[in-house]
């Protein structure tokens, strides 16, 4: 018998069915429709799977024309998804990060692996030409130009980011695994943090970039927020140095030296 699943890649069914089991009735009903293209309406209650049964064909999607095109795809919005903001952080998590991460790795297991999503990097120079960096792991380009902006004020400044947020330098903020925080990806923005003045700052992919970054916020907010990450911490705690910055040494990066930037006017 015909699931629902059978039109997915093998490493996004793999994972579906080794995390949920068998499809819910609305996503067994919805996805024919959604994979003919039509616009289609999934009325169910909450926790039945219908936010999932929507991103996850837009996943499957994504990784088909990502391999299809190899190095010659082009840049530009390929999937849209509209999300009321106060479930914007966990359909983010829950929708979206966790899935990648299962579905690449039931992709390696298969003998399948699927192409790597790569990092953004944005820089953004100061009214003094004074460069500053950011960087996202999720495609959203607006977070890396907002953390780009304050790392070229803050070095502009000569101050460490914390600092000039009203923070100091910590010699020492706890790293631990877990998944209950914000995530200062999804946030948005350096001011959406501070408002929200979270007691832990989630590093989702566990990067040591991210790791730095929510560190740095962590000292900007003055307070004892702890850095969650993924999987077991490689160290318990992390150092916010008193350089100029958000805390990242971009030019002991691998690569980064090698990096052509668009001139801004084109």
């Amino acid at each position: 018998m015909a699931s629902p699943l059978d039109a997915f890649l093998p490493a996004v069914q793999t994972w579906f069915g080794e995390t949920f089991g068998p499809p819910t009735p609305p996503q067994a009903e919805g996805w024919p429709a959604i994979q003919r293209g039509e616009h289609t309406l999934i009325l169910s209650p909450t926790g039945s799977g219908k936010t999932l049964a929507a991103f996850l064909w837009g996943i499957d999607q994504l990784y088909r024309e990502i391999q299809a095109e190899g190095s010659s795809a082009e840049e530009g919005v390929r999937l849209l998804y509209v999300s009321p903001l106060k479930a914007l952080n966990n359909d983010v998590e829950r929708n979206l990060r966790t899935p990648l991460a299962g579905i690449r790795r039931a992709a390696e297991a298969l003998g399948e692996p699927l192409p790597r999503l790569e990092v953004l990097v944005a820089r953004v120079t100061s009214a003094r030409g004074v460069a500053g960096y950011g960087f996202t792991f999720n495609l959203a380009p607006w977070v890396a130009r907002d953390m780009a902006a304050w790392d070229a004020a803050a070095r502009e400044a000569g101050v460490p980011l914390c600092k000039l947020l009203g923070g100091a330098p910590r010699g020492s903020i706890r790293v631990a695994k877990g998944s209950t925080a914000l995530d200062p990806w999804a946030a948005g923005s350096v001011e959406a943090v501070r408002a929200r003045a979270p007691a832990a700052l989630l590093a989702p992919h566990g990067h040591p970039w991210e790791i730095a970054w929510c560190a740095t916020l962590a000292a900007a907010l003055g307070s004892a927020a702890t850095v969650l990450v993924p999987d077991e911490p490689a160290q318990a705690s992390v150092s916010v140095p008193d350089e100029p910055g958000i805390g990242v040494d971009w030019s002991l990066e691998p690569g980064f030296a090698s990096l052509a930037w668009q001139d801004p006017g084109h």
